[in-house]
């Protein structure tokens, strides 16, 4: 029987996964500042390094999303999508933050890009006072499509979290 065209990536992505040395996997932030903008902002310092499945899923043409989370208190949370997508037909890389892309024709472009990314929220209430708090970004699996999710959840490949970070005064 044939593969239907739509699962063809899918089995491409297991195949590839199944066969490739694992490579190390780490999302963490270095640094976060809060930038003195009308609208709440903040400037990330990253690293980002996908592990051998995510590569392949994003080489794939699978769009790979972050969120964004922080926590400002009194019960207020900011929460932005990064969304980190190949285009084969085009043969470019692209970084959306909130409704922005950027395009670029390398992964390490791209990957750069993510790492010095910078977030504002021009729609959220502004801060009384400097905004401050934590702020974490993490794989979003359950954006992921379908066929990814199991694997997303038990692979710990997929476990990009850089875990809370305090914002630089």
């Amino acid at each position: 029987a044939e593969l239907s065209t739509g699962m063809r990536p899918y089995l491409l992505l297991a195949l590839i996964t199944l066969s490739a040395p694992l490579a190390a996997q780490s999302l963490s932030v270095r640094h976060a500042k809060a930038l003195d903008l009308p609208a709440p902002s903040v400037a990330l310092d990253l690293r980002a390094e996908l592990g051998a499945a995510a590569t392949a899923a994003l080489d794939a043409g699978i769009v790979l999303p972050f969120q964004a989370q922080w926590p400002l208190g009194a019960g207020r949370t900011l929460t932005q999508s990064l969304n980190l997508a190949y285009s084969p037909l085009l043969d470019q890389y692209a970084l959306t933050i909130g409704s922005r892309v950027q395009r670029h024709r390398l992964r390490n472009a791209l990957l750069a890009a993510l790492e010095n990314a910078t977030l504002s929220w021009p729609e959220a209430t502004p801060c009384a006072s400097a905004c401050g708090g934590r702020i974490r970004v993490v794989l979003d699996r359950g954006r992921l499509p379908a066929p990814l999710r199991l694997q997303a959840l038990t692979d710990p490949d997929w476990n990009l979290d850089s875990a809370w970070t305090t914002l630089d005064p």
